[in-house]
């Protein structure tokens, strides 16, 4: 569902986020936000930390294990180096 507020911008920037979104969004005190600057549509975007990490998991994609391709990436050139390194070694 959508929602929407009417906010004013306070002294020094500061901004409240209404009591009916930050519960619509389960927000509480010390939650990291990120703030998006869009100026082509002239939007600021605000998202929990939570929702970026979940975009970026759907940009990125999982393997049939469930595991990050990026994840997989690293283990793999991780056990690589480690291969090359125990090569170098035997064969100084």
């Amino acid at each position: 569902m959508r929602q929407a507020a009417s906010i004013r911008l306070g002294q020094h920037g500061r901004i409240v986020i209404p009591a009916p979104v930050r519960e619509a969004l389960h927000l509480k005190e010390g939650d990291t936000l990120l703030l998006t600057v869009e100026p082509q549509h002239s939007r600021l975007v605000l998202q929990t930390e939570e929702a970026v990490i979940a975009r970026l998991h759907e940009l990125i994609g999982t393997t049939e294990g469930g595991v990050l391709v990026s994840e997989e990436l690293l283990l793999e050139r991780r056990e690589e180096a480690q291969r090359e390194a125990r090569e170098m070694a035997r064969n100084p």
